[in-house]
């Protein structure tokens, strides 16, 4: 790549090995580009030479054939520097940007066709329109007939999205830590009035700000199922409380610290996606088991425990937890209403020692 004197690229040349027996794979290309005297992108193609504007500076490497399509672009801008006229991702079409809201003068409004000479009074057919809040937020845009509305938080953080066509819509709900970093995001199709369609749904956690994590729900139990009181834990199948309660006494009990004691053990639990109220999306938490090594050696829990062993352990684990009450109260909702509450994990950091397990 060649750079001018601020740093911009000027040319770029690109080489692609052949593929062996595949036809027509490998190649050169080479891209040049041209700044205004503010550092803006004002043109750049692969098929055609450099001409220099007034003010301008380009690229001049010697072209080469090119990798895939050959392109010729240009863009100018607003006196208040915004993108005035562009090319449209993936097509040759040159889009008009239209800034229409005079109290809020660097938002786009819309994005039409050149050739029909739109304005804000008559912006003919766009390709782009969108609305926002009065925080600069996104509200609504239209993109080639595909709606989408999105929601935010008295934070600004994005916490719900809807797309809709002519025929299905899609939905995405957002979680975030206190921090800001969003730690969940849950697809699934859904109706006309905003509630799932099905089961069906696709969650993602993004395990330690560094990590993301996929799982699907197909509503039918392969990969999770909540079929009366039967769910999927771990990827093993348990059918009551006790069992559960067995399962994260194990999980506790395998992965010790150095001297056998269990520090700090994170299990997160996601709320299912049938839940008969409508925010269901805003209900994964993290249930934290405190020091407990020796309440777990004191009581030997077996599958037979019940709820109130349970309680009166991660009670007496608490005793020094500040937070004891508000995990306690989610406690009470995983293991006393077990029906409303599908087990799907997180292990987090034990002793300082990250484990994971998918």
């Amino acid at each position: 790549m060649g750079y001018d004197k601020v740093g911009n690229v000027l040319s770029r040349a690109t080489t692609q090995a052949a593929v062996p027996g595949v036809t027509g794979s490998g190649g050169n290309e080479t891209q040049n580009f041209c700044y205004d005297e503010q550092s803006r992108l004002v043109w750049a193609s692969n098929s055609v030479a450099a001409s220099p504007g007034s003010g301008q500076t380009c690229g001049s490497t010697a072209l080469q054939s090119t990798l895939g399509s050959s392109y010729t672009t240009s863009y100018t801008y607003t006196h208040l520097g915004q993108l005035w006229r562009g090319p449209l991702n993936g097509s040759g079409t040159t889009e008009q940007y239209l800034y229409c809201n005079s109290s809020h003068p660097h938002q786009v409004t819309a994005l039409a066709p050149t050739s029909g000479s739109p304005t804000c009074s008559a912006s003919g057919t766009p390709d782009y329109s969108g609305t926002y809040d009065t925080w600069g937020n996104l509200l609504t845009r239209n993109t080639g007939g595909k709606n989408g509305s999105l929601s935010y938080d008295a934070f600004d953080e994005m916490v719900r999205w809807n797309g809709t066509t002519t025929s299905s819509s899609q939905e995405e709900w957002y979680l975030y830590d206190a921090a800001g970093n969003r730690v969940l995001r849950r697809s699934a199709t859904t109706t006309p009035s905003g509630n799932p369609a099905t089961a069906a749904a696709t969650i993602t956690v993004y395990a330690f700000g560094l990590e993301e994590h996929t799982y699907s729900y197909s509503g039918s139990g392969t990969t999770l199922t909540n079929t009366g009181n039967t769910y999927t834990m771990e990827r093993t199948l348990f059918s009551n409380t006790s069992y559960a309660i067995a399962q994260i006494i194990n999980l506790a009990r395998d992965i010790p610290d150095a001297v056998g004691d269990f520090d700090l053990c994170f299990v997160e639990f996601l709320r299912p996606p049938h839940i008969h109220d409508n925010d269901f999306w805003a209900k994964p938490f993290t249930m934290r088991m405190a020091p407990v090594h020796a309440h777990i050696a004191s009581r030997s829990l077996t599958t037979t425990a019940s709820n109130q062993q349970l309680e009166q352990m991660m009670d007496q684990g608490y005793s020094n937890d500040p937070e004891a009450s508000e995990y306690l109260t989610l406690l009470d909702h995983l293991f006393l209403d077990p029906p409303n509450w599908m087990a799907k994990k997180e292990l987090g950091y034990i002793s300082g020692v990250r484990e994971h397990s998918d």
